[in-house]
């Protein structure tokens, strides 16, 4: 996820354009959140160059751009889910029309862990396209009134141009409902730039960043991210070296990873500092396009 440094004043001013949601008779539309109307959005059509075919390797054609996204509305997001779809909006093979990542940020508010996005990461999706669901009585605060835009990032496994849209579904409840607030922290072993690479070899490849916190966080949501090759996230308290949760990988290629929803919330106290710890198996013939992230939801204070 190649973030720049800082997001020009006029390409934010730029990411104002957004689109009307558009339904999509094949979507099952599933109950992503704890409770509230879903909303379909569109982000394109792009078309993705084709990939190339070089003796046996399969070089995908890329996607990676930073692009205007739709505003849902004054409304609390509860859930979020999203996929690649073609012109006619049906859902596509993931793996031949891969979600490297996408990332919805608000631009110019504040984010909790990175302060050179340019704005606030709040929803995301990988390979995994897992959906996510705040318990009840909580929703993420979006203003009619706020530009988002989205780092988006996809890549054509196929030996012909494809176009697509980026397809996120929304769960949201009125912006006047009384939900109590969440903020994403968003933790990531290359923070503000997540992506690395493992190399070649064998044996394991673990790295790992620290968050020092200085307020009480409530830990309710949590969606981890990996890459193939990936064995698994950790998120550790760094003072007492305890594991506060583990987020195996249940499957190598591609990759098969669960959002969390504790039934306990999990509290990290001011002053306190986390571990957040990827762990991938190194490949003996290449090199791994490799990330380490872990997006939770948490009441501040």
């Amino acid at each position: 996820m190649r973030a720049p440094a800082c997001l020009a004043v006029s390409l934010l001013a730029a990411l104002a354009a957004a689109q009307t949601p558009r339904l999509d008779p094949q979507d099952p539309r599933p109950n992503l959140g704890n409770e509230g109307e879903v909303k379909v959005f569109h982000i394109g059509p792009y078309t993705l160059p084709a990939g190339r075919q070089i003796g046996t390797l399969l070089l995908p054609g890329e996607f990676e751009q930073f692009v205007p996204a739709p505003n849902p509305g004054d409304v609390y997001m509860t859930g979020f889910d999203s996929r690649i779809v073609d012109q006619n909006l049906v859902p596509q093979d993931p793996q031949l029309l891969y979600l490297h990542h996408a990332v919805l940020v608000k631009a110019l508010a504040p984010d909790l862990t990175c302060a050179r996005i340019g704005g606030e990461r709040f929803a995301a999706a990988g390979a995994e396209r897992i959906p996510f669901a705040l318990p009840d009585g909580h929703g993420y605060r979006i203003r009619g009134s706020d530009t988002v835009f989205c780092i988006l990032h996809m890549q054509n496994f196929t030996l012909a141009p494809k176009t697509v849209y980026y397809q996120f579904s929304m769960t949201v409840r009125p912006g006047s409902a009384a939900l109590k607030e969440v903020r994403p922290l968003w933790l990531d072993v290359v923070n503000c730039t997540s992506t690395y690479i493992v190399p070649s070899g064998t044996g394991l490849d673990v790295r790992s960043a620290e968050f020092p916190l200085t307020q009480r966080m409530t830990v309710l949501t949590m969606g981890p991210h990996l890459h193939c090759g990936g064995v698994k996230l950790e998120l550790i308290d760094k003072a007492s070296q305890q594991l506060l949760h583990g987020f195996p990988n249940l499957n190598p290629c591609p990759v098969d990873l669960r959002t969390v929803l504790p039934a306990t919330p999990l509290v990290l106290p001011a002053g306190s500092t986390v571990i957040l710890r990827a762990t991938y198996q190194r490949d003996p013939t290449k090199s791994l396009d490799a990330m380490g992230i872990l997006l939770s939801y948490v009441v501040l204070g």
